[in-house]
């Protein structure tokens, strides 16, 4: 009963409407039924106990209280319209796949259990851009395109835009953007009119739907846009669409973005016109 009164129904929403819908069917019932989460809660602290007391002690010596109060700050003080109402939930998973997230406004986790990321990367960079898609994407409820992979481009890109706004200077474009290296950076560039063009035809499709233009880290919708490609192609993309909205609307105008439409906001930032341009 303690599992099923402290574990799951606390943080129900997200075990049900988030990591039972993104680990698939065959992995639904560990997350969205009583008997499923006391299953794996009973074993997971046994199974890893020295793991699971060591990563809690790291994530002390983040001071995560006093990083979460400045990210959130950081955020009112920039964009003062909009702030975000999630319920954050610290879990331990038994499925890996979602470091720090949510799948939508009101839900959002830090799993340690995954050791993929640096701890102390996703804590200081990884919460303002969480926090942006938790403020900007209540706003795309009136949206014509907000159920399509336009949408999630601009969330994406807009987040990472955010966080390289936030740290002012002391981040890299490249970092922002899933921490790129300047060489992955160089090949998005090498690559930038064939990236375009070759996503054009999906970004109003549904972001449901399988195509080659995938807007998911980690967990891909269809095949992806280019096999080679380093980071999740749409990330980058948004990224340097918000960056054209502000070059040619002038300095802070990217936070109009907030206010706009997914289809204004590409038409006014020129970049498909840069594009054609090179």
């Amino acid at each position: 009963m303690l599992i099923i009164e402290k574990v799951y129904k606390r943080h129900q929403k997200l075990w049900d409407g988030c990591y039972a819908m993104i680990f698939g069917e065959e992995n639904a019932e560990k997350f969205n039924t009583q008997k499923g989460m006391a299953d794996w809660n009973r074993k997971l602290y046994q199974e890893n106990r020295n793991f699971m007391e060591l990563r809690v002690r790291e994530l002390l010596q983040q001071n995560i209280d006093s990083v979460l109060a400045e990210s959130l700050k950081g955020f009112t003080t920039i964009i003062d319209k909009h702030k975000p109402k999630a319920k954050i939930s610290i879990v331990f998973a038994p499925l890996q796949g979602l470091s720090i997230g949510g799948c939508d406004q009101y839900m959002f986790a830090l799993d340690l259990m995954d050791t993929e990321h640096d701890l102390s990367r996703v804590v200081t960079e990884g919460l303002p851009h969480e926090i942006n898609h938790l403020a900007y994407e209540p706003t795309r409820v009136n949206d014509p395109d907000r159920y399509t992979a336009l949408l999630n481009t601009i969330d994406e890109g807009l987040s990472c835009y955010y966080t390289y706004k936030y740290f002012d200077g002391e981040l890299t474009r490249n970092r922002a953007v899933e921490n790129m290296t300047e060489d992955e950076w160089a090949w998005y560039m090498q690559h930038e009119k064939e990236i375009f063009t070759k996503a054009k035809p999906y970004l109003f499709v549904s972001s449901e739907t399988q195509t080659p233009y995938s807007c998911s880290c980690g967990m891909h919708r269809g095949e992806k846009l280019f096999e080679d490609a380093p980071k999740t192609i749409c990330y980058w993309l948004g990224f340097r669409i918000i960056e054209f909205y502000e070059k040619n609307n002038g300095a802070g105008s990217w936070k109009e973005v907030y206010e706009l439409p997914v289809r204004d906001v590409l038409v006014k930032s020129g970049y498909e016109a840069y594009i054609n341009s090179l």
